[in-house]
Formats: C-alpha cells, sequence, structure tokens
C-alpha cells in the first residue's frame, strides 16, 4: 500500500442495495461493499473505505459536498451529481448481457389508448418514487410529451414491484402502468417486467444505463481510468469477482457520453 495517498471513500445506499435497507440483507451489502474496497485498494495501492448511506438523497449530498470519492448510483441521480460538473461516470454493469434498458408506459392488450394523449382520467400504476423505470422516467418522458398529468391520469399508485404494477394492469385494477424493457443490438425486445402478460406498450423511452460507478472531481483522471479499465480487462480477478458480488452483475463496460444522451433529453422533466 503506498504510504501519503488519501484514503478514497466508497458509498452505496444501504437501503437500495439491500432491498429493505434491513437486517441480514443490509449486512451482507456492506459486507460485500468492504470486499470491494479492500480489492480495489490492492489494485490502487491506495486506502479505500467503505461507506454506507441510508438512502440516494443522502448519498447525493455526500457526493456533492465531497465527503464520497465514489459512489454506485441508479442514472437518474447519477445525471444530478454529473450535472454539478467535474464528476466522471466510470463504469456501468452488465446483467443478462446488457448494461442498458428502456422505460414503457404500457396498457392492457384490450385498451383503447394506443398513445400517451389517449390517456384521460386513467388510473395509473407506478413501482416507486425512486424507481427509474416504474416512475421517474416514464413520467418524465409523458411530461416532455406536453402531457398534462391532472388530466391524463386521475389516481396514482406506488405498489412497491413491478409485478404488483403488472398485476394491477392486467386485472384491470389499473388502466397504465410503468416497467422495463430489455432490447438487443437490432432493437428487438428480449426481455420485459411483464413477461409474457397481455399488455401492449404506448410509451418507450431508452436506451438509460441501469446503474453506474460514479467518480467525484477530487480522483485524479490517472485513478479514474485505472479503476475503470480494472473493472472491465477482467485481468484482476479478485477486483472483478468483488465487483460482480457488489453489484450482482456478470461484468462491466466503460462509461461513455452517448450512454446518457436518452436521459439528459429528459433531465429537465426529472427535476420537476
Amino acid at each position: 500500500m503506498s504510504e501519503g495517498k488519501p484514503p478514497l471513500r466508497v458509498a452505496i445506499s444501504r437501503s437500495a442495495a439491500a432491498g429493505s435497507g434491513t437486517g441480514n440483507a443490509a449486512a451482507l451489502s456492506m459486507a460485500r461493499l468492504d470486499t470491494f474496497c479492500r480489492a480495489l485498494g490492492r489494485s490502487l495501492e491506495r486506502p479505500v473505505l467503505p461507506v454506507g448511506v441510508d438512502d440516494y438523497e443522502k448519498l447525493a449530498a455526500d457526493f456533492i459536498a465531497g465527503q464520497v470519492e465514489l459512489a454506485w448510483l441508479p442514472p437518474a441521480v447519477a445525471l444530478t451529481v454529473l450535472s454539478r460538473g467535474g464528476a466522471r461516470a466510470v463504469a456501468l454493469p452488465v446483467r443478462n448481457g446488457t448494461a442498458l434498458f428502456h422505460c414503457a408506459l404500457f396498457v392492457r392488450d384490450d385498451s383503447a389508448a394506443n398513445q400517451p394523449k389517449d390517456l384521460n382520467r386513467a388510473r395509473a400504476a407506478w413501482v416507486d418514487p425512486l424507481s427509474t423505470s416504474g416512475y421517474l422516467i416514464p413520467r418524465a418522458a409523458l411530461l416532455r410529451q406536453g402531457i398534462d398529468l391532472s388530466v391524463a391520469l386521475s389516481e396514482q399508485r406506488f405498489l412497491g414491484s413491478h409485478a404488483a404494477v403488472v398485476r394491477a394492469v392486467v386485472s384491470g385494477e389499473a388502466d397504465v402502468g410503468a416497467s422495463y424493457v430489455h432490447r438487443d443490438a437490432g432493437g428487438v425486445l428480449r426481455r420485459a417486467g411483464w413477461g409474457d402478460a397481455p399488455v401492449r406498450i404506448i410509451l418507450e423511452h431508452g436506451p438509460v444505463p441501469s446503474d453506474l460507478l460514479v467518480a467525484s472531481r477530487n480522483v485524479s483522471r490517472r485513478t479514474v481510468v485505472r479503476i475503470g479499465d480494472g473493472l472491465v480487462s477482467q485481468t484482476d480477478v479478485f477486483l472483478l469477482g468483488a465487483a460482480r458480488e457488489l453489484l450482482e452483475a456478470e461484468g462491466f463496460q466503460l462509461a461513455e457520453p452517448r450512454h446518457f444522451d436518452a436521459l439528459e433529453a429528459l433531465s429537465p422533466f426529472l427535476r420537476s
């Protein structure tokens, strides 16, 4: 370990990483973060410290204030910190063969709604106020199209999971729901949050990263490159294994500006 180098602090949201953020799940997430930090510290030859934060709001605030140097963030939160200037996106986790996904609004296949402007006093089912595909991006995409949500939607409920949203739409308890879509390089739909349920997409936006590692302006470009190469090249089996465990990913790819084009197009509406 190199002497004199200040420690890097790596933060995750305990609640997001552990689902409920309680009990054994939270402890497991922090243990995995500790393992990752030890592997990264050995790779960089400097101290790397794990930091667990209660939620994404606190994590973003600590990152912007310079209290942590590296953070795993969902896309909408990452866009907030990257827009402040100086921060850099490092790498994206790859799951099921992709690091990117689309967000979709869907209705039952017998619905009269074929596009967002057809929604009138519809009952909406969302996943969670912090869900990227299950709320934030579909809502922002509606606003970008000039949809007046007070007219289009008569009811908005948060049901806690993609499965619950699908059940609500298919059963008729809700008229429209939001979930994720994975497409291949040719645009063919491979997976969606509704599986094979009889639904139809009326709005889709993407691709966007599922989550990503972000480095603050206090981390040198050389260090950012070393971290990214260490995750992507797969030459450091200990670092790669620890990162895979922490993020439940099969691999990583370097973050590129194009990965954020679709997200940045919604930036004003995400802030609203």
